[in-house]
């Protein structure tokens, strides 16, 4: 199951007491969706602790520059935020003494809890923005003292729109003037948007007409892109940017008395992987300061929509065609659209020599609600979050069963390290 070892509060190797790793069936869901996965053991002594618990935990980090001149000079100053999104604990299964040496299988399900914002990275110039969920499994020890054996597993919260849930025809009539004042008439703009839900990496169509027949003033050209609105809250600070994350354009000269339709299409950008990003990102690091003045926008990749309480990131496809004239207004019609993160593959595993584990049947969890999270930071009060689980069957021998293994790459999020098993 791999060769490396979770390691306790002080940093104790757990490799004399055997392997635990956990995998979901996925590594990206819904909120509301049910999660189904696997808890491996292989145990080579006994292990001083007789608990199992799954833990599911989502947080939320801005870090931000801010450039300030004093004494004619300037120095940046660094802001940061966080909120602990949630926290909580459920006991997956009790033996009634210490943990004996054995291989184990423990299959599990829950409900993803409603109400929390998807999963988001993403860097810029003088700022950085995430916010990441993991799964861990973990063996409680009896005493503090003792190492607890773990493996967390990070994984992707989607962006929950229904296809097409939006308006998908806008028009939009404007009235142009000149020079701020002078009157030349009017146009009007339709656009029929193909979808309102993306994966990076997809092509985003639409069909676009233009009557130019009202007006004197010239169509110059016509631009389609993808637009996005990235909007920071931390320290009592709000950073808003709005960044073109790729367009096209079409280069017209449509006169009055004509009208003209266009079919246009854009490719999204990919979803970024952790080549596209520095990876010293941690706050505790003296050289946060320096990381982020080196921070670029990327273009070339697109991360997904989300909205929590210091993170808002919304899309919106946009037609736009400029015109002819000083100061003339330029006709526009917007789309707002949903970008989903895709899953990604985790690390191969493979089962250790003689693998014949007892199988335990599965396991149904209920995480408690995470309400009052869109209120306001979720409370991390351990009474309330630490939840034994009701549970349904026994562990029984099943010498069949086998560790599945998936080709792997590494989690598209730079900030999430995860220990391999």
């Amino acid at each position: 199951m791999g060769s490396s070892s979770s390691k306790g509060k002080k940093q104790e190797d757990t490799s004399r007491y055997g392997q635990i790793y956990l995998k979901t069936d996925k590594t990206a869901y819904y909120a509301g969706e049910t999660v189904t996965g696997t808890i491996f053991l292989n145990l080579i002594s006994h292990y001083p602790g007789n608990q199992l618990f799954l833990k599911f935990k989502g947080k939320e980090t801005v870090h931000i520059l801010e450039s300030q001149t004093r004494d004619d000079s300037t120095e940046y100053v660094h802001y940061s935020d966080k909120n602990q999104i949630t926290k909580q604990s459920l006991l997956v299964h009790r033996w009634d003494d210490n943990l004996p040496p054995g291989q184990f299988v423990i299959p599990f399900s829950f409900l993803v809890p409603q109400n929390l914002p998807p999963s988001f990275y993403q860097q810029g110039p003088l700022y950085l923005a995430f916010v990441e969920y993991k799964l861990e499994a973990y063996l409680q020890p009896f005493n503090d003292s003792d190492p607890k054996m773990k493996h967390k597993q990070p994984w992707n919260l989607k962006e929950t729109i229904l296809p097409n849930s939006g308006d998908l025809l806008s028009s939009v009539t404007t009235q142009l003037k000149t020079c701020c004042c002078c009157q030349q008439g009017s146009n009007s703009l339709k656009a029929e948007f193909e979808k309102n839900f993306y994966y990076p990496g997809e092509n985003a169509r639409v069909n676009m007409e233009l009557n130019n027949s009202q007006t004197t003033l010239n169509n110059n050209k016509v631009i389609f892109s993808l637009k996005q609105k990235l909007e920071l809250k931390v320290a009592g600070r709000v950073i808003k940017r709005e960044l073109v994350k790729v367009q096209q354009e079409v280069p017209t000269l449509f006169k009055d008395s004509q009208t003209n339709a266009e079919s246009l299409t854009i490719t999204l950008p990919r979803f970024p992987t952790e080549n596209d990003f520095k990876r010293n990102v941690d706050h505790k690091s003296p050289s946060i300061v320096g990381a982020l003045q080196g921070f670029r926008e990327n273009k070339d990749v697109i991360t997904s929509t989300t909205k929590s309480s210091l993170i808002t990131s919304t899309f919106f496809l946009e037609v736009s065609c400029p015109m002819s004239g000083c100061c003339a207004n330029t006709p526009k019609v917007q789309c707002p659209i949903g970008i989903c993160s895709p899953d990604f593959q985790l690390p191969v595993v493979t089962a250790p020599q003689g693998w014949q584990p007892y199988t335990m049947n599965q396991i149904n969890l209920a995480f408690p609600p995470n309400s009052n999270y869109m209120n306001g930071p979720f409370v991390n009060n351990p009474n309330q979050n630490m939840v034994e689980a009701k549970m349904f069957g026994n562990y029984a021998p099943n010498n069949q069963a086998n560790l599945e293994v998936t080709q792997a790459y590494s989690p598209n999020y730079p900030h999430s390290n995860h220990n391999q098993v």
